[in-house]
């Protein structure tokens, strides 16, 4: 995935809340939500990120260090990592190396898995929901890693929270929120409000969903 050239769009929890319930006709134009509402739909907006998230969504980018000990091939990283884009190895303060991707299949083949050394490659892999990253050769001391990765969107905690997204992402987070909320308050969703949120969601998961993600262990 890349959002390189994608600008991030802020605006707050209550916001989107309130346009899903006008989207849907549960509340009026120039009307609040309720407090009963507004703790029904930000249940539902986490729900709805944590279910996108699972599928392999990511957003934020950042600079994460992974550090491994000796004789050990494989590191297991935070949950809110959705993707590694890229490795290097630590070798001082000062200097990082880059290191090479293997996809599963390479990575499967390599001849001696158990050989030591300096690692020079990384293979990453989805088990049990979380992100495995495998270096090779296998160190033979502790060692760091700086890793490029997206990171899952942050819990929705209150309304005044601001939720960082790509701007594009607007009209898929508003229809996909008004959809799920509707039989929370016995509202029949318009086939127009189903298709425009299967449709939004559709486009963002081609966009934002790494090419590489794939569901179980190797």
């Amino acid at each position: 995935m890349t959002t390189s050239g994608t600008t991030a769009f802020s605006t707050t929890a209550r916001d989107f809340v309130k346009n899903a319930l006008l989207e849907n006709g549960i509340i009026a134009f120039g009307d609040d939500p309720e407090a009963e509402e507004m703790t029904a739909c930000l249940f539902r907006l986490n729900a709805m990120l944590k279910t996108w998230g699972a599928r392999g969504l990511g957003w934020k980018q950042e600079v994460y260090t992974a550090s491994g000990t000796a004789d050990t091939a494989s590191i297991t990283l935070p949950v809110y990592v959705r993707e590694v884009n890229g490795a290097r190895y630590v070798e001082s303060a000062t200097n990082e190396r880059a290191m090479s991707r293997f996809e599963r299949d390479d990575y499967t083949v390599l001849p001696n898995k158990a050989a030591s050394g300096t690692p020079t490659i990384f293979n990453v892999e989805q088990n049990a929901g979380a992100l495995v990253l495998n270096v090779w050769p296998v160190p033979t001391a502790d060692f760091t890693l700086s890793l490029d990765i997206d990171r899952a969107l942050d819990t929705v905690t209150d309304a005044s929270q601001t939720i960082d997204i790509p701007e594009e992402w607007t009209e898929c987070v508003m229809t996909n929120l008004a959809l799920r909320c509707c039989n929370v308050f016995g509202v029949s969703p318009t086939p127009e409000l189903a298709q425009r949120a299967q449709l939004a969601e559709r486009e963002m998961f081609d966009a934002y969903r790494p090419a590489s993600y794939f569901m179980g262990p190797a």
